[in-house]
Order: C-alpha cells, then sequence, then structure tokens
C-alpha cells in the first residue's frame, strides 16, 4: 500500500461544482458528470481517485497509482475528442499529476451539451448539475437551453456586423 493514505481532501462535501470518483465509472456515468458540467452555469471539477468523503483512494504502490491516471488521461483524452456534442476541445483540462486525478470542465456556451451514444442528439445523453448530483434534463430544461444558444448565437453575430461596419 501507499502509506494507507486516507488524507481528506481539502473539500469536505461534493457540491454543485465538485465531484468525487473513487474510480473511472462504468460505462456513461463519468460522461454524464462531464455533461452535467458542461451543461450548467458554472462548470466544474471532478476529482478521480476520491471517496464521497474526501479521503484518497490508496494504491498498491506509485507505479500503480501512475500506471492507473496514464489510463485515465487517455481515455478521457479519447472522450475529449469524439465522446461528446457540441465539440468540447478547449472546455476540458485533466490533471493527471494532481494528488488526485483532476478533471476540470468548464461551463460550455453552445449547451446543451450530451454524449454520443451512437443515436445523435439524444435526451439520454443531456444531463444537468442539480446541487452535488447530476441528474437527466427534461424536455423543457432542453428547450431553455436550446434557446439560450440561440441567443449567445445572435449576439455574436450582432457584435460582428458591429465591429464590421465600424
Amino acid at each position: 500500500m501507499e502509506g494507507n493514505n486516507k488524507r481528506a481532501h481539502p473539500f469536505k462535501m461534493e457540491n454543485s461544482y465538485m465531484e468525487y470518483k473513487a474510480e473511472f465509472s462504468p460505462k456513461n456515468e463519468l460522461k454524464a458528470e462531464i455533461v452535467s458540467f458542461l451543461n450548467s452555469r458554472t462548470g466544474g471539477t471532478i476529482y478521480l481517485g476520491v471517496h464521497d468523503d474526501g479521503s484518497a483512494v490508496d494504491f498498491q504502490s506509485p507505479d500503480e497509482k501512475r500506471k492507473t491516471f496514464k489510463e485515465w488521461e487517455e481515455k478521457i483524452a479519447n472522450w475529449i475528442s469524439n465522446a461528446f456534442s457540441p465539440d468540447v476541445i478547449g472546455l476540458i483540462f485533466v490533471d493527471p499529476a494532481a494528488e488526485a486525478f483532476t478533471i476540470r470542465v468548464s461551463a460550455g456556451v453552445n449547451k446543451p451539451y450530451y454524449y454520443n451514444d451512437g443515436t445523435g442528439l439524444n435526451p439520454r445523453g443531456i444531463w444537468i448539475r442539480v446541487g452535488s448530483t447530476k441528474r437527466r434534463a427534461s424536455d423543457d430544461e432542453i428547450k431553455r437551453m436550446m434557446l439560450s444558444g440561440i441567443s449567445h448565437l445572435y449576439e455574436r453575430q450582432l457584435m460582428q456586423h458591429a465591429v464590421m461596419t465600424k
């Protein structure tokens, strides 16, 4: 064991901008967490290798921890390229060198974001953050996100037009 290390993370509880995961979640669980932060107002941080109580996961050795973090980094790098829509490049940042593997997710402006499961834009892949949890977005919430995205696009076009006509 790596010193039976049960140090608590500086934050004691999960909240609307922070999530703990002891391990790489099965199937689409981690993707849903990432999407919930992309669709939030503030974004958030996911700490992999941290239990819900804030204590670090024990690895058999420092080498095992490095190997595990490297595997996680490769999976998430692939996800950033092809697992989410719209494009999330520049919105997800990974820090495998931290004590806890850290995924920083910025709030996106092209909402709704969703994870690709082979069926295109699908309500099953659209998640939102509610307090310290995530849940599937309702139809009304999805519509609001889409309208907000159209509004942002319109405002950007107005700004570009104003600059071009000066």
